[in-house]
């Protein structure tokens, strides 16, 4: 990390002024909001929902980018190699790191759109970072000055880093006051892949040093590399071991760009040593803050036949987005065993739960779930033997709940106790009809610290339009949502709505139990069937919804819903299918963002040959069938014919309307049989098949002209 200059704020253009204008008029509702509280009457609001840099001027995200030389803020990472981009240096919805009984649910919102309060960092430091700000002392108040917070976590615009960071010979840094020891144990400053960069840019400056090549020495410090601290305390070092290299260097280089940005102006060499010895100085700092940002990360999950699936998944982790996967694949194809057998090993007991193991041992073959976890270094391990399930567990504790796929609401609140303990999996293993049920959403609207917790998840997934003003009030027993002025209580809203309510608060209630950081608070939830009663308009905005409401949760679902696919990638996908005597999973799936929802249905996704009916979809399975072969017998050429036919009538045109689309659409079936027949992948045309089509497309031209 190294000190950097942001500059003057430049113009915010129009598109910004009104986001900001936009964030006023929040800070403004939010004002009236506490006049209205009562002692027995809440009422919450939206939270805001901040849109990034890039999207609202994008000359203000490249000057930024500009600014802090294309690299991480915080380690220095060229973001051409690890991805990021311009984020909050307070976060604008604050972790209480404390754990002192305040709400700090919007704090900092009202630096959301404040060029000092922008950084740019790449997406792990991102993701370690999450919404941790811890401070040395008071907090600001809400809206207030933020001048006199001492902030543990270096700012690089602020602060000289090299005062709090000393980083050796082979890549790692130390804390060398309080803020540098928080700042690297929260951004992780010494993980595995940031370490090897860091040396191996160390190991090639060494050469160069010791090899005299100063022409490269330099071109190594220019403001476009990267891991120019580490690389300048390396210099330091060689410097300070030679009296005539610190003469020589004082005398021709210092004076010299990129050395006088890096060391800055000296009026003699005592002085230029006097700063080469403080910043070498090994004074480190020690502090005990062992798991204290414990960040809980699926990087891996591997089953080795559960019930005749076997699949090995790495989750691509994403900073703005908790990580997802869904389960694609029909009925019978092992969906729900894989996320019971997940949930198994994650769990570690089963208190309750009616497992029999004979029903998960495949005979002499190996049955196991493996789980890894990022920076754990010891992974999760189930084994399925005869008789036994062999549990390993990593000894750490992952806050987890589990839904099956049928999810009721009781009709009357129960009076029994509920005990959490970061634990609630019944619903996916019932044993009787009352795990079906989800607690009642009315038993925790009695609790007024549960609510306040819970309010602003509920108000996030629940799908209003962005314009709806929308309040969720508890007012003793009773709470309702004010919608643009019209009052709907709870237990009037369609079953959909009050199912999802229930799930939220079951969501915020198991995992706030052990991990109380509300909407932020970090767990695996796990869900079959995830687009169980929900309307189709809802289903197209689930999944962004719930990673709006749970940032930092961990979703794995399934689904047979092609409309649940909105706000997924391709590599949060998994979509199982039956082969012989295995359940096989598909990989290089195709990207749904930005695919219409037949365009799925009909993609490798979900494999179907066409939306059309049955017999018509049928027609098309064969007609596919018979163009793969490559010598047609006579009743295969009629029976072509016969289905081009079928297919050619005027309510289906599957072979196109006009002679250029069937010309092309012949050649691209053909090309497609072609590939299938080699079973090879066709993601791009071979040059052939590209010249006809040019070809079809130059005719067709023609004949307009």
């Amino acid at each position: 990390m190294i000190h950097i200059e942001r500059g003057n704020e430049p113009l915010p253009g129009e598109v910004l002024s009104l986001e900001k204008r936009r964030l006023i008029e929040y800070l403004e509702e939010l004002k009236e909001l506490d006049v209205l509280q009562t002692g027995n009457k809440q009422i919450f609001s939206r939270r805001f929902q901040a849109n990034s840099i890039e999207k609202l001027n994008q000359r203000w995200n490249s000057i930024l980018h500009e600014r802090f030389c294309g690299k991480c803020a915080y380690c220095e990472s060229p973001l051409e190699l690890t991805g990021g981009g311009v984020e909050n240096f307070r976060p604008i919805n604050v972790f209480d790191d404390e754990r002192k009984p305040i709400n700090y649910e919007n704090h900092y919102v009202w630096l959301a759109y404040e060029w000092s309060n922008l950084v740019v960092s790449c997406n792990d430091c991102s993701m370690y970072k999450k919404n941790y700000f811890p401070l040395k002392g008071r907090r600001a108040r809400f809206g207030g000055d933020i001048s006199n917070e001492k902030t543990l976590l270096i700012n690089p615009c602020v602060n000289y880093p090299e005062k709090h960071l000393y980083f050796d010979d082979f890549g790692w840094v130390r804390g060398r006051s309080e803020e540098g020891v928080h700042t690297v144990e929260l951004l992780k400053l010494n993980r595995t892949q940031l370490v090897e960069a860091r040396f191996h840019e160390l190991a090639r400056l060494k050469k160069a040093l010791k090899d005299k090549e100063f022409n490269y020495v330099g071109r190594s410090f220019e403001s476009s590399t990267g891991f120019i601290a580490a690389k300048k305390g390396l210099l330091s070092s060689w410097l300070l071991k030679d009296r005539e290299r610190r003469h020589d260097f004082f005398r021709l280089k210092i004076r010299q760009e990129p050395y006088k940005s890096l060391f800055g102006s000296f009026t003699s060499l005592k002085q230029f040593e006097d700063y080469l010895m403080e910043s070498r100085t090994n004074d480190l700092v020690e502090l005990n803050l062992y798991n204290k940002y414990q960040s809980i990360i699926l990087e891996e999950i591997e089953l080795k036949n559960i019930r005749g699936v076997s699949v090995k998944h790495y989750f691509k982790t994403n900073p703005k987005k908790g990580s997802w996967l869904m389960l694609l694949g029909e009925n019978g194809t092992g969906k729900t065993s894989f996320l019971q057998a997940v949930t198994l090993a994650l769990a570690e007991r089963w208190n309750g739960l009616n497992i029999n193991p004979k029903s998960w041992a495949a005979g002499d073959k190996e049955t196991t779930v493996r789980i890894k976890f990022k920076d754990i270094d010891k992974d999760i391990q189930l084994s399925f033997v005869p008789g036994d399930i062999i549990p390993e567990h990593n000894g750490v504790k992952f806050p987890i709940v589990a839904y099956g796929a049928v999810r009721l609401l009781p009709k009357h609140i129960q009076r029994r106790k509920i005990k959490y303990n970061g634990v609630n999996i019944k619903n996916l293993f019932p044993s009787g009809n009352g795990d079906y049920f989800l607690a009642h959403p009315s038993k925790w609207i009695r609790d007024p610290q549960t609510m306040s917790k819970v309010a602003k998840a509920l108000l996030d997934v629940l799908p209003f339009e962005e314009s709806d003003k929308v309040e969720l009030v508890i007012k003793g027993n009773q709470a309702f949502l004010n919608i643009n002025g019209q009052k709907r209580y709870l237990h009037e809203l369609s079953s959909g709505y009050q199912n999802m309510i229930a799930l939220t608060i079951d969501i915020m209630r198991t995992i706030g139990s052990v991990n109380d950081k509300g909407q932020f608070s970090e767990g695996i939830v796990i869900i079959d069937e995830i687009d169980a009663h929900l309307h189709p308009s809802w289903k197209l905005v689930i999944v962004n919804q719930l990673r709006k409401a749970f940032p930092y949760m961990q979703f794995i679902v399934s689904s047979h819903d092609p409309l649940c696919l909105r706000g997924l990638k391709y590599n949060e996908i998994l979509v199982m299918r039956k082969g012989g005597e295995c359940i096989q999973t598909l990989e290089n799936l195709p990207d749904p963002q930005g695919m219409r929802i037949d365009q799925i249905l009909t993609s490798s996704i979900f494999g179907l040959n066409s939306t059309f009916e049955r017999e018509i979809d049928q027609d098309i399975k064969r007609y596919y069938e018979i163009l793969k072969k490559e010598n047609l017998i006579d009743h295969e050429v009629i029976e072509l014919k016969q289905i081009e036919a079928r297919l050619d009538q005027p309510n289906i045109k599957y072979l196109g309307y006009t002679n250029r689309e069937r010309l092309m659409y012949r050649v691209i079936d053909s090309y497609i049989a072609s590939r299938d027949r080699e079973n090879i992948d066709y993601e791009e045309v071979d040059l052939e098949t590209q010249k006809k089509l040019i070809e079809l497309w130059e005719l067709d031209r023609e004949d307009y002209e």
